[in-house]
C-alpha cells in the first residue's frame, strides 16, 4: 500500500486549488501555523540542539450536496529546520518534512430512521474530548448518531503509516492493530450526562500478538469544553484486560489494570472570568497494570478556555501509567480575545519499582522514593478576529497567537538517588506559534 503516500499530496493541494472558486455545496478552510520553539527542550533529553522553526499547514475541503452525501478531507503539510517531537497529535514521531493525511472520508446521512445518524467510510480521526483515550486517525468505518438527549458510535478501523510521505513508522504497541470502538453519552439531566466507552484491539502478528480490552464509564456536564457552567465536574473510571506481548519478559502477559480520572472547576460570573479547578488521575502499575490506548494525544480543553493543554505536564510529556497526578489550575478570559491557563502538578509513581513512561519510553529511578517531581505549565492565547473575506470563505479570519511554557522539577531525592539519570535534571520546554485560519 505504499501508493498511499501520494494521497497526502495530491489532497492538499486540492483546498489550494480549488477554495477560492467553490461552489455553495464546498467549504474549505487552512490552517497555517508557524512556530519557534526550544528544541533542547522538546527532543526530551535527546540529540537535538539550538532553535526549532517551521511551519505547519493543513488545509481542509467539504463538499455536501443537496442530497445526504458528503465529502471530506483534512490534509497536514510539514516542514521544520530540525527534527523534534512538536507535532501536537498522538504517534506523530519526529521528523523535518512530511506531507501527512489526516481525514479523507464519504458520509451519507438517512440509512436509518434515527435522527442524526451518519455512516462514514474512509480515513476519520476521532477525537474524544479527554484526550487519555482516543485522538487518533483511522482507516475503517464508522456510524454515529446525535440527538438532543443521546449521541452514540460506533466504528472500526486501523492505524496507517503509509498515510505519511516520510519514513514514518507507527509505535509497535499499536501496529497492525485492528481497533473496534463503541461510546455512547446520554444526558439524564439538563446539562448533565452519563458516558461509557468500549474498544476492542487485536494484534495478530509476532511480537504483536494482542487482545487487549478497554471499557470506562463516568459523569460529566461539559467539563471537557468551555462550557459557561458555574461548576464543572467530570469523573471516569478506566479499565484494561486481555493479553499482550511483553519485550522484557520475551512472552505473553495477562493485563488487568484500572485508571481513574477525577476533575471539577468553578467558573465566577466577573471581569475576566476568573476559573480555579482541581484534577486527579491515577494509573496503576507493572506489567499486567494499566496502560494507554496508543491511540491516545493526552491533550484537552479541561480549564474552560479555547486552549487545549498536554494533561500530564509538556516538559516532560507522561503517560498515563504507573502515575499518580494531582493538579490544581487557574485560568482568566475573554472568549474572543485572550484567555491565561495555569496549571500545578504533583506528580508521584503507583510503584517505585516499576517503570514510569515520558513520551512512550521506559524510566526506571532508584531507590524507595515513590514522590517523582512537580510540573507547571502555562499556555497564553490571544485571539484576532475580524469580519471580511478569507481566502478561501467569506466569514471570519481567524488568528491565534500561542505561548506554551513547561517546566518539571524532579524531586531533589529523586536527583540524590539517580545522579547517573541526565534526565532528572530540571526538565524545561517552550514554543510560540502564530495560526492563521483562512
Amino acid at each position: 500500500m505504499k501508493y498511499l503516500r501520494w494521497l497526502p499530496l495530491l489532497g492538499c493541494a486540492a483546498p489550494m486549488a480549488w477554495g477560492a472558486v467553490a461552489s455553495s455545496g464546498f467549504n474549505a478552510a487552512l490552517d497555517v501555523e508557524s512556530f519557534v520553539a526550544d528544541n533542547d527542550s522538546l527532543s526530551l533529553g535527546g540529540s537535538q540542539n539550538g532553535t526549532l522553526a517551521g511551519l505547519n499547514l493543513k488545509p481542509q475541503l467539504g463538499w455536501k450536496g443537496a442530497s445526504s452525501w458528503q465529502i471530506y478531507f483534512e490534509g497536514q503539510l510539514f516542514a521544520a529546520n530540525n527534527e523534534s517531537d512538536v507535532e501536537f497529535d498522538s504517534d506523530q514521531g519526529s521528523s523535518t518534512e512530511f506531507a501527512n493525511l489526516r481525514e479523507l472520508w464519504i458520509g451519507h446521512q438517512g440509512f436509518s430512521d434515527y435522527p442524526g445518524d451518519t455512516l462514514r467510510l474512509g480515513v476519520e480521526r476521532q477525537r474524544w474530548q479527554d484526550g487519555f483515550i482516543f485522538d487518533s486517525s483511522l482507516l475503517g468505518a464508522s456510524w454515529q448518531l446525535d440527538t438532543s438527549l443521546l449521541k452514540l458510535q460506533l466504528g472500526y478501523g486501523e492505524q496507517q503509516d503509509d498515510l505519511r510521505t516520510d519514513d514514518y513508522f507507527l509505535p509497535k504497541e499499536v501496529e497492525k492493530l485492528s481497533l473496534s470502538y463503541a461510546n455512547a453519552r446520554w444526558q439524564y439531566g439538563y446539562g448533565h450526562a452519563i458516558s461509557s466507552y468500549y474498544l476492542y484491539g487485536e494484534g495478530e502478528e509476532n511480537p504483536l500478538d494482542t487482545q487487549l480490552q478497554w471499557a470506562g464509564i463516568g459523569l460529566e456536564n461539559g467539563y471537557y469544553s468551555n462550557s459557561v457552567s458555574a461548576f464543572s465536574y467530570s469523573a471516569f473510571f478506566h479499565a484494561v484486560q486481555g493479553t499482550q506481548f511483553y519485550a522484557p519478559t520475551n512472552r505473553l502477559e495477562d493485563i488487568s489494570g484500572t485508571a481513574v480520572d477525577v476533575g471539577a472547576r468553578w467558573q465566577f460570573d466577573v471581569s475576566w472570568q476568573p476559573t480555579i479547578g482541581l484534577q486527579y488521575v491515577a494509573a496503576d502499575a507493572g506489567a499486567e497494570g494499566y496502560r494507554p490506548t496508543g491511540f491516545e494525544s493526552n491533550r484537552a480543553k479541561f480549564t474552560g478556555t479555547r486552549s487545549s493543554l498536554y494533561r500530564l505536564n509538556e516538559a516532560i510529556r507522561a503517560d498515563l501509567r504507573n502515575l499518580e497526578v494531582a493538579s490544581v489550575y487557574l485560568a482568566l478570559a475573554q472568549y474572543r480575545q485572550w484567555d491565561f491557563n495555569l496549571v500545578l502538578s504533583d506528580f508521584s509513581l503507583d510503584d517505585v519499582r516499576e517503570s514510569y513512561y515520558l513520551n512512550g519510553k521506559p524510566h526506571m529511578l532508584v531507590g524507595d522514593d515513590a514522590h517523582l517531581g512537580r510540573g507547571l505549565d502555562l499556555v497564553f492565547s490571544g485571539y484576532l478576529n475580524r469580519k471580511g473575506p478569507g481566502l478561501f470563505s467569506l466569514g471570519y479570519f481567524d488568528s491565534v497567537i500561542r505561548l506554551r511554557l513547561s517546566a518539571f522539577d524532579y524531586d531533589t531525592r529523586q536527583q540524590a538517588n539517580n545522579p547517573e539519570l541526565e534526565n532528572l535534571n530540571t526538565q524545561y520546554a517552550g514554543m510560540l506559534s502564530w495560526i492563521v485560519n483562512l
